[in-house]
């Protein structure tokens, strides 16, 4: 997903593999691992990542992507973490299944209300 978010700000394949690798695999390893003990100690590594990341890459990034690039690896990776806690919990199939249905339906129904309103 990260590949796909830093692609979508412009960023070229090595460059977003690159980004990807730096900011999410982090996140994960410490959620088994535990070897940072907080989650805020992990934003922060993500914050700095992405800034020495920015500052390698000065020439090549704007602003825009940047930031991106921070959002994103905060915003996917807690997001994606967060539903895989949901799925293990009491009735988390169901809930995870609602979640996917009601994304799904929401999408279709915002696709379909653009199509008709333009």
């Amino acid at each position: 997903a990260m590949f796909e978010f830093a692609r979508m700000l412009g960023l070229s394949g090595s460059a977003s593999a690159a980004a990807g690798g730096i900011i999410v695999v982090p996140y994960y390893l410490n959620l088994y691992f535990h070897f940072l003990p907080w989650d805020a100690y992990l934003l922060l590594y993500i914050l700095i990542a992405a800034s020495i990341f920015f500052v390698f890459c000065f020439s090549k990034l704007d602003f825009q992507q940047s930031s991106g690039l921070i959002f994103g690896g905060i915003y996917i990776t807690v997001l994606a973490s967060t539903l895989a806690l949901v799925r293990n919990m009491d009735k988390g199939m169901i809930l995870t299944l609602a979640v996917f249905l009601v994304t799904w339906g929401t999408d279709t129904g915002a696709f379909f209300i653009g199509m008709l309103l333009g």
